[in-house]
């Protein structure tokens, strides 16, 4: 008999690509925020992950046997810009999840982020000391600290620049990369700012393994270190477009007031150990290219 895999985030990047690859042993049921947007899931509820008698209510009409929660304001702006309900969405929401799975006894999978530690550090180890420098960073080290202590079986998994085929009102940040490159553009991409980038089919992968079999904390990224960059011209030339046309930018020469980590790379032990195994950067963008012709 399937078991009942709710999915929050669903209409977001990760949670639709995980929708639409799960195994087929989980019915699956995908929280989203409007009925117009659509999840490639069995069932769709509606709630504002904002609101916990809302969150609470979708979760016990579905009665899931585990939870992945990816639901997130994500956007360094954004969260800045509305700290209060940021914090609702980033820390509240997830928090309220852990304590219904706790109270079930099923497991719960929190999707986290390399912004929880401040780059001057790299590679991190899962147990490294977090210094987050941006506010959602530090949302994101708040949840997981109560996370875990709500739920002492629960998951975290941090990720990195997750790229893969775009969901239908969030693509990851490869496609507006190809389209520049594509009109004939010049592209500018940080030279140093530094992560270990992931094709989201590897992480949907990692977050399986993790669902089926882990405990603790875990990344799931990429097994190459490269800058924004680099990557950029990596992409280039596994698309067959002019790697000549992306150009080196500094973090200096931006005054937006985002604070980013020069280099926030992380080592992916633990999951190793579970059989997580994502390709070479190479391997993966080229594997992009057949995914997205497909």
């Amino acid at each position: 008999m399937s078991r009942r895999l709710l999915i929050t985030g669903a209409t977001g990047f990760v949670g639709w690509n995980l929708c639409a690859a799960a195994p087929r042993h989980w019915q699956l049921a995908a929280l989203v925020r409007s009925q117009t947007l659509p999840a490639p899931a069995a069932e769709t509820l509606v709630a504002d992950i904002s609101d916990p008698a809302a969150v609470e209510s979708a979760f016990k009409s579905v009665s899931p046997d585990a939870v992945v929660h990816a639901a997130a304001m994500s956007k360094p702006a954004d969260v800045e810009l509305h700290p209060e309900l940021s914090r609702r969405v980033n820390v509240e929401a997830p928090v309220k999840l852990a304590q219904l799975s706790a109270e079930t006894g099923i497991p719960f999978l929190f999707l986290s982020s390399g912004l929880v530690f401040d780059g001057t550090q790299a590679p991190y180890r899962e147990d490294a000391a977090r210094h987050p420098v941006q506010l959602y960073g530090r949302q994101k080290a708040d949840a997981e600290t109560l996370v875990l202590s709500e739920h002492p079986r629960a998951c975290v998994c941090r990720l990195s620049w997750t790229f893969g085929p775009p969901a239908p009102q969030h693509p990851s940040f490869v496609q507006p990369m190809l389209e520049t490159l594509r009109s004939g553009n010049e592209l500018t991409e940080f030279a140093d700012v530094y992560s270990s980038p992931a094709n989201v089919r590897a992480v949907i992968q990692g977050l399986m393994l993790v669902l089926e079999r882990g405990t603790g904390i875990y990344h799931l990224c990429g097994m190459d270190r490269a800058s924004r960059f680099e990557f950029a011209q990596k992409l280039a030339e596994a698309f067959d477009l002019p790697p000549e046309k992306v150009k080196p930018r500094y973090r200096s020469d931006v005054n937006d007031g985002i604070i980013r980590p020069p280099d926030t790379t992380m080592l992916i032990s633990r999951a190793r150990d579970l059989g997580y195994e994502p390709l070479p950067l190479d391997e993966e963008l080229r594997l992009l290219r057949q995914q997205l012709a497909g």
